[in-house]
C-alpha cells in the first residue's frame, strides 16, 4: 500500500515506520490555481470583477484553510462574501486585495496539519487581560500562562508599545479597549511560541467582543482586523489547537499583570513579551491604512 495519496486538492501522508502522526496538506497544483486566481484579481484592482470570480475564490480559499492549523483565510473569505452578495459585479477594493494576498502567503508558507495519537496531556490555560486609564496616559495588557503538565506557570505585564497606540489613535480616537484586549492574545503567541506549539490551548478572556473577534477571526474595525491578520499569521506558525473561552473580569488571574501589579505571581516565572513579530507586521498595517483612509 502506498504511504502517501491525493484526494481532492489534498495529499494525505500515513506515518513511517514506528511513527505515530498522520499528515494532510494541500497539493501543490491547488496552491498554484489559487495564486492564478489571486493574480487574476489583482489586475482588477479599481475595476469591476464578476461574482462568481469571487464566490469561486471564496470556496477554495475555504477548502484550503482546512488543510492548515487556523483560521488563516477567515478574514479574506468574509469579505468575498460581502462583495459577492453585493450584486452581479463589485469594484474590486485594496482592503481585498490585501487580505487575499496576505490569505495566499499564508497558505504557501502553512506545513501539514496533522493528526495525532490519543495523548494524555491535558490543555493549557491562558489567560488575557487589557486595560486602559480614563486619562488614556497608558494603555496595558497582561497574561498567564498555566501549563497543568509541566506544572509551571508563567505571566507578563507591560504597556502597549506606543507604535501601536500610534496607529489606532491616528484618527483622534480615545476608545481603545478592544484592541487592548486582542493585543495581549497576539503577544502572548508569540512570547510563548515554543510552549504552545502544538498544544491544545484554553483561553480565557474577559471581553466579550474581543472574544468572539478571535472566534470568528473576523471584525468590521479595521484595527481589531490588523490584530486579527497578525493572530492568524502566529496560528499558522504555533500550530496550536485554540479554544476561546468567557472569564468575569473579577476571576481573572491576568487583571493584576494587565495594570503591572505583579505581588500576586511569586510562584510564577515573568516572562518578556515579544513584540517582534507584531512590529514587523506594523508597517503593512499603517500602508492599508492609509490606502483606505484616502479613498484608494
Amino acid at each position: 500500500f502506498s504511504k502517501q495519496f491525493e484526494i481532492l486538492g489534498a495529499v494525505v501522508s500515513f506515518p513511517v515506520a514506528g511513527g505515530t502522526t498522520i499528515q494532510v496538506t494541500n497539493k501543490g497544483s491547488r496552491i498554484m490555481q489559487l495564486q492564478e486566481q489571486v493574480d487574476e484579481l489583482k489586475k482588477l484592482l479599481g475595476s469591476n470583477a464578476p461574482r462568481p470570480l469571487f464566490e469561486s475564490l471564496k470556496g477554495r480559499l475555504l477548502y484550503a484553510a482546512g488543510h492548515t492549523y487556523g483560521r488563516c483565510t477567515q478574514l479574506a473569505c468574509q469579505l468575498l462574501h460581502k462583495f459577492g452578495g453585493e450584486g452581479p459585479s463589485t469594484k474590486v477594493s485594496p482592503q481585498l486585495i490585501h487580505v487575499i494576498s496576505h490569505a495566499l502567503s499564508l497558505l504557501m508558507e502553512s506545513k501539514p496539519r496533522t493528526v495525532e495519537s490519543w495523548a494524555e496531556c491535558p490543555p493549557l490555560l491562558l489567560f488575557t487581560d487589557g486595560a486602559a486609564e480614563e486619562s488614556f496616559e497608558r494603555v496595558t495588557h497582561g497574561a498567564v500562562l498555566v501549563d497543568p503538565w509541566k506544572q509551571t506557570s508563567y505571566y507578563f505585564g507591560d504597556q502597549i508599545p506606543a507604535e501601536f497606540l500610534r496607529l489606532w489613535t491616528r484618527s483622534g480616537k480615545r476608545q481603545v479597549i478592544a484592541q487592548a484586549e486582542v493585543f495581549p492574545v497576539v503577544i502572548a503567541k508569540s512570547t510563548w511560541e515554543e510552549s504552545l506549539r502544538g498544544r491544545s490551548i484554553l483561553w480565557f478572556l474577559d471581553n466579550e467582543s474581543a472574544r468572539m473577534a478571535l472566534i470568528r477571526n473576523f471584525s468590521g474595525v479595521l484595527d481589531n482586523f490588523f490584530l486579527l491578520q497578525m493572530n492568524a499569521a502566529m496560528d499558522v506558525k504555533v500550530q496550536a489547537r485554540n479554544w476561546y473561552s468567557r472569564v468575569p473580569s473579577k476571576s481573572n488571574p491576568a487583571d493584576d499583570a494587565s495594570r503591572l501589579l505583579f505581588s500576586d505571581y511569586k510562584n510564577s516565572i515573568r516572562s518578556k513579551p515579544d513584540y517582534v513579530p507584531a512590529l514587523e507586521f506594523l508597517n503593512e498595517s499603517w500602508k492599508l491604512a492609509s490606502m483606505l483612509e484616502v479613498g484608494r
